[in-house]
């Protein structure tokens, strides 16, 4: 009795073991050793090194003791001990087997085979598409995935499983999903072989959307907007110039996101332009605005904190249109352009890194230049302006010499009352390009750059009505700029998607209401998560709108 109990025991033990891949005796004569087997790993590719553990293995007479291991490996080695680590070098199928002995003679034995190949199914996906406007549906195929490539399921693969990324998953060789809300996703399949091991295949979805985070008041019929860190927090922040309340309202962002307006900075007259910059050299950004009803631009020198200087003025012969800044004499101080609609002129004021400036230098510039822009756009490393000439329906390129001087203006034509404008390689040619806001038509007009300032291809895409601003940043992570238009005529913004011919077709165009007459952008990434959000300011309502960035 006491024995056929200890066989009992020993048989429950064997079962236990089998379920850790590991191999185990059968029955032999009453009272022999029970010899398991484990091993770890059991199959994978070469070289594979393999844990092989006797220790488990028990003597079937009560006072025997396990005297001897006996390992036969399957490649025509042999090992004694009750561990084993052994390396099998090619593939193929081994037989493992140990024979265990006690010191009265008998002998008990168990084996396992070592599978050694690649018995790993490899996963591979195609979805399309990738990235798009929410709601977003994507196909996914898993049909190019690979079965294992040895062992005697070859070939075979008995399960596709995939997960979304947004909580939900699917079975299936081939699915398709429906990504509801903008965000970004980790979508993976996973593929099983017939012998249990499986793989995983990862692609990331984004599905661009932009929500309403927040409307903050500011002055009376805001008219411009800039963004940049005021205060030094490392948090973008707020100026908005007010034309009808002749102030700029200074918004500071706070840690938990929302904007505290610290108070606004008094304007002498009208403020309808606005550029922010570092004009002396301190390292704090300061704050440039120009008036065109009294042709005078006023500059508040930033003193830390998201605090100002009391304003200094410098009077321009005129009035002032649009402002824009860069170092056009190559002195490595910043410089002021401004543009002087009722004369057809732009002006140059030398800046002194200090925060003075010269009086303008004068250029004519077409007929009613509304809008400025500084860049290289002959690629001679000099800066150079692009004016928007409203009356003219036309965009006015003006080579800089890098002494402070332009040359005579390239003229290119484009839609009815171009007001204003957004450079960038839109194309990845090396040129940079234009988009230019057609108020009247209510489009945009491409202009893709060519050697010697010139623009050698013209492309029209509708966004809306009364186009009032226009701004150019990479939205979506994709490595093409992608284009936002403030739209007054019918309260919306428009944002198109860039693709790499330059023409911002593939990914259409998405409206969203922005209210109140929307009078100008700034793009910056406001809540720190990557990608650029939307900042509008809505003339009618006198208040800013930030829509976050749902990537």
């Amino acid at each position: 009795m006491k024995q056929a109990a200890n066989w009992l025991k020993l048989m429950l033990i064997c079962a236990s073991l089998v379920l850790v891949l590991s191999g185990c005796g059968l029955m032999g004569p009453p009272g022999a050793p029970l010899a398991v087997i484990k091993a770890s790993p059991i199959s994978g590719p070469p070289p594979l090194v393999v844990h092989l553990d006797g220790s488990a293995s028990v003597s079937g007479t009560a006072g025997a003791t396990l005297v001897r291991y006996q390992w036969s490996l399957g490649d025509g080695s042999q090992a004694q001990g009750s561990q084993v680590i052994h390396s099998y070098n090619r593939k193929g199928r081994y037989r493992v087997r140990l024979l265990v002995s006690d010191d009265r003679g008998r002998s008990g034995a168990a084996a396992l085979t070592i599978t050694v190949g690649d018995l790993v199914p490899r996963a591979l996906l195609i979805a399309s598409p990738t990235g798009g406007w929410a709601p977003l549906t994507v196909t996914f195929d898993g049909s190019g995935s690979l079965g294992p490539a040895d062992g005697p399921n070859a070939g075979v693969i008995i399960g596709y499983h995939w997960g979304f990324g947004d909580g939900s998953g699917a079975d299936g060789m081939r699915v398709s999903h429906r990504y509801a809300r903008g965000g970004r996703y980790r979508a993976t399949l996973t593929v099983t072989g017939a012998a249990d091991l499986s793989d995983r295949a990862v692609v990331e979805i984004q599905a661009l959307g932009f929500s309403e985070k927040l409307v903050q008041p500011v002055g009376r019929s805001p008219v411009a907007v800039v963004s940049a860190d005021l205060d030094g927090d490392g948090r973008l922040d707020l100026a908005v110039a007010n034309i009808a309340s002749n102030d700029i309202s200074v918004l500071i962002q706070q840690p938990d996101g929302r904007f505290s307006q610290i108070g606004n900075i008094p304007v002498r007259h009208a403020p309808s332009s606005l550029v922010v910059a570092d004009f002396n050299e301190d390292g704090l950004p300061d704050l440039a605005s120009g008036s065109f009803e009294t042709g005078e631009i006023s500059l508040a020198l930033g003193s830390g904190a998201g605090r100002f200087q009391p304003l200094r003025y410098f009077p321009v012969a005129g009035a002032v249109s649009a402002l824009s800044w860069g170092d056009f004499n190559d002195d490595g101080h910043l410089d002021l352009a401004v543009a002087d609609a009722p004369q057809n002129r732009i002006g140059l004021l030398l800046g002194d890194g200090q925060g003075g400036f010269a009086p303008a230098r004068y250029a004519p510039a077409g007929r009613w230049p509304s809008a400025l822009l500084s860049g290289d756009f002959n690629g001679d490393g000099r800066l150079d302006l692009a004016v928007a000439d409203f009356f003219g329906d036309t965009v006015a390129i003006l080579i800089g010499d890098g002494r402070g001087d332009f040359a005579a203006p390239l003229e290119t034509a484009v839609g009815r009352g171009p007001a204003a404008l957004a450079a960038g390689d839109f194309n990845h040619d090396g040129w940079l390009d234009l988009a230019v806001a057609d108020s009247a038509d209510g489009d945009l007009t491409i202009l893709h750059g060519a050697p010697g300032g010139h623009f050698n291809q013209r492309v029209i895409i509708p966004v809306g009505s009364q186009v009032r601003a226009v701004a150019s940043a990479d939205l979506n992570g994709d490595g093409q700029l992608d284009l936002v238009t403030a739209n007054g005529g019918n309260d919306t913004l428009a944002v198109l998607l860039g693709d790499a011919s330059g023409e911002f077709l593939a990914g259409g165009r998405k409206l969203l209401h922005a209210g109140g007459t929307p009078a100008g952008i700034a793009l910056g990434d406001f809540d720190r998560e990557g990608f650029p959000d939307l900042a509008v300011i809505g003339f009618g309502t006198d208040e800013i709108t930030l829509f976050t960035n749902d990537l």
